[in-house]
């Protein structure tokens, strides 16, 4: 049983380093059997344990930070980005360090890119497009993912009460519900940070209604709560890729080059790949597994795409040359 962790682990950290706490969660293993684990592996001098704050960082002993090549980029806590991965070994075979953070949601993560403590973010299209447009320094350079997300909602005689986060898709699934008829104009809207309380919010019926991706919605599902719809049924983007205004346009382009070829690695085999993945989530392996396929990739954006799915949750923009200068980055 212990070789078996053991292995399961040095797997694990063949992809990269993690957090001690994110181990036993994927492995679905106690934290004194983990420890006890990585003590041993520690002591044998395979792993290394660095502590910052009140988290363990862990890693391989052959894995090595090159920090004059690091590269910084933000992800939200979703089943969409599981090419970081991939993008991950292809970054640090050609010299560079791939940082990953995750957040809780894509304002923060565009908070920290504008301030130059990410090189490059994946969040919603729409947040990205506001930010743009209000002048950041920041730039659209790619569409990171499309799918996973859902609408759900309980009868009720009243304008319902609705969970949701801002300036994301799920903000523009609720619009394009409700100027669908799909459900009432919410009496208010909460706005989350964290889903896993929003979503136990939800279950003790304290809200009428909340959008939600995955694997988040797959919890949902397994209490037995019903989708009243799914934005799979509109043609649109999700999330798109950004890079900071500051980085110079060859390790943009080189970057965006290598983030395509690895969307296509991962596509030929996505169940591969959840296992590491979900170790850098955070999150149990199963529920990250069975949901990876909820997303579809694109290499390029149509801007008339965009334009239906902006207008179907209501939002306009100045002209359609504007949209497209800011999802061009020029």
């Amino acid at each position: 049983m212990k070789k078996d962790i053991e292995e399961k682990v040095i797997k694990l950290l063949e992809n990269g380093e993690t957090l001690q706490s994110s181990i036993y969660r994927v492995l679905d293993v106690s934290k004194s059997r983990v420890s006890e684990v990585l003590k041993h592996l520690e002591e044998r001098n395979i792993i290394r344990r660095e502590r910052i704050g009140k988290n363990y960082v862990v890693s391989l002993n052959s894995y090595v930070k090159e920090s004059g090549n690091l590269l910084k980029i933000g992800i939200i806590r979703s089943s969409e980005y599981g090419y970081i991965i991939p993008l991950r070994k292809i970054i640090k075979d050609k010299g560079y360090e791939l940082e990953v953070r995750v957040y809780e949601s894509g304002v923060e993560v565009m908070k920290d890119l504008v301030m130059g403590k990410l090189d490059f973010g994946i969040s919603p299209a729409i947040s990205q497009i506001f930010f743009a447009y209000a002048g950041f320094p920041v730039k659209i350079i790619a569409p990171a993912g499309s799918g996973g997300g859902y609408l759900f909602s309980t009868a009720t005689d009243r304008k319902p009460r609705t969970l949701s986060s801002k300036l994301s898709t799920m903000e523009m699934i609720l619009r394009t519900a409700v100027n669908s008829s799909l459900i009432r104009d919410p009496s208010y809207v909460d706005y989350f940070n964290d889903p896993m309380k929003a979503l136990k919010e939800f279950s003790n019926e304290k809200a009428d209604a909340i959008t939600v991706w995955e694997p988040f919605a797959t919890i949902l599902r397994s209490e037995g709560k019903k989708e009243t719809f799914s934005y799979s049924e509109i043609e649109h983007y999700c999330c798109t890729l950004s890079a900071h205004s500051s980085l110079k346009e060859s390790v943009v382009e080189t970057f965006r080059k290598y983030f395509f070829e690895s969307i296509n690695i991962y596509e030929k085999n996505r169940s591969g790949f959840a296992f590491p993945y979900s170790a850098l989530l955070g999150l149990p392996y199963g529920l990250v597994e069975r949901t990876l396929k909820h997303y579809r990739y694109y290499h390029d954006v149509d801007i008339s795409i965009l334009e239906r799915q902006l207008s179907y949750a209501g939002i306009s923009v100045p002209s359609p040359s504007v949209l497209r200068s800011i999802m061009s980055g020029s």
